[in-house]
C-alpha cells in the first residue's frame, strides 16, 4: 500500500482486504451448568472439611458429650 492510499484516520475496507468481521459467537462451555455446580459444591465440602472436623471434636463431643480430654 502506497503512501498515497493509506490516509490518516482512516480505517482500510475489509471487504476489500477479504476478511470481514461477523457476530462473534458465543465460545461453547467446557461443563454444563449442573456439573458446574457439583463441582463447586464438592470443591466446598473439600475446602470445609477441616472446619466442620473441628465443630465436631470439639463442641459437639467436647462440650456436649462431656468427653473433655
Amino acid at each position: 500500500m502506497s503512501a498515497e492510499e493509506a490516509q490518516p484516520g482512516t480505517t482500510p475496507n475489509p471487504e476489500q482486504d477479504g476478511f470481514r468481521l461477523g457476530p462473534i459467537a458465543p465460545r461453547p462451555s467446557l461443563v454444563s451448568d449442573r456439573a458446574a455446580g457439583v463441582i463447586m459444591w464438592i470443591s466446598a465440602l473439600i475446602l470445609l472439611t477441616p472446619l466442620l472436623v473441628f465443630v465436631y471434636v470439639y463442641v459437639i463431643r467436647n462440650r456436649l458429650l462431656g468427653d473433655a480430654p
